[in-house]
């Protein structure tokens, strides 16, 4: 194994000894997870990317949590970050969500990258 290996190895370790860490990091993601659907909620056309944003933070901060990130963009093109969701941008018929989220709570951090689809994806998505 390689140093770096080890070390997440060790990290998993405590936090699965440590019960109040563990249920922490599952609150982090119970709050992300809270957040990407308060914000899927709002799809519709016109939405923008920036309210994905919105939503999505006011409800982690509802979840006691602290946003650390919010990547939420539209489109084929949402794998090329920008660097921060549009007020300009806006969901369109049949098109890619991409979040890439992170929350902190209580000191401990979780990040989820999870990909969604309005409308119905083509075969090229599929």
């Amino acid at each position: 194994m390689t140093k770096s290996t080890l070390v997440r190895v060790a990290a998993l370790y405590d936090i699965h000894s440590n019960l109040p860490a563990f249920e922490a990091v599952l609150q982090a993601v119970k709050a992300l997870e809270n957040g990407l659907e308060a914000s899927l909620r709002l799809a519709k056309e016109g939405v923008s990317e920036k309210d994905f944003q919105d939503v999505f933070e006011k409800t982690v901060f509802e979840n006691g949590g602290i946003p650390v990130f919010s990547a939420i963009y539209f489109g084929a093109e949402s794998v090329y970050n920008q660097v921060a969701p549009s007020a300009d941008k806006r969901l369109a018929a049949d098109s890619l969500i991409r979040y890439d989220i992170g929350c902190q709570y209580k000191g401990y951090f979780a990040d989820i990258a999870r990909t969604a689809f309005f409308g119905q994806p083509s075969e090229e998505y599929k």
